[in-house]
């Protein structure tokens, strides 16, 4: 809900990022019962020296998908757009719609919502009471400096320079230029 897809067609584009032909692959999350073979295959024309991006979204809201991500790789690089949690609401709220689920009117939904995305697996989603500052601190704590957080109104309003901090953040060659 912050530019992703934007952000996969991007960066798609970057010779030094290899990016899956779907954007979320959801391994941290639903599809992880699929198993690392599953996940690993949809990077199987990643050359030597590409970098292998996963952009997913919702691992943000899962409660299981950080601790899968660094048990997977403990040296990953993550990248997180924040934004106004009233925005981030409507627009999740929205998706959701949009996907075909039945969901409650926005102003109930953030009070509390099990948002049932496969048989096994329910994210549940209270955005009140904090829920986006404590995620962000959850994110920061586990990632530590393989974190770049940025602001996305501010992406909204001039996108190159973040996509060209995300360059340095991920350590690949300058490819953006306005």
């Amino acid at each position: 809900r912050s530019g992703t897809t934007f952000l996969y067609h991007t960066l798609s584009s970057h010779p030094d990022i290899f990016m899956p032909y779907r954007k979320e692959s959801l391994f941290f999350s639903v599809n992880y019962d699929k198993g690392e073979d599953w996940y690993r295959s949809l990077y199987e024309e990643c050359a030597p020296g590409q970098i292998g991006a996963d952009v997913n979204p919702l691992y943000y809201i899962d409660p299981l998908a950080l601790d899968r991500i660094l048990a997977f790789d403990p040296d990953i690089k993550v990248v997180l757009s924040v934004r106004h949690p009233v925005d981030f609401a409507i627009s999740q709220h929205g998706n959701i719609t949009a996907m075909g689920w039945d969901v409650p009117p926005v102003v109930d939904m953030v009070k509390g919502y099990d948002w049932q995305l496969s048989k096994e697996l329910s994210v549940p989603l209270k955005l009140v009471d904090g829920f986006m500052e404590n995620r962000i601190l959850e994110i920061r704590e586990k990632f530590g400096d393989n974190l770049m957080l940025y602001d996305f109104a501010y992406f909204q309003a001039t996108p190159l320079p973040v996509i060209q901090a995300l360059e340095s953040f991920l350590g690949i060659s300058p490819y953006f230029v306005p």
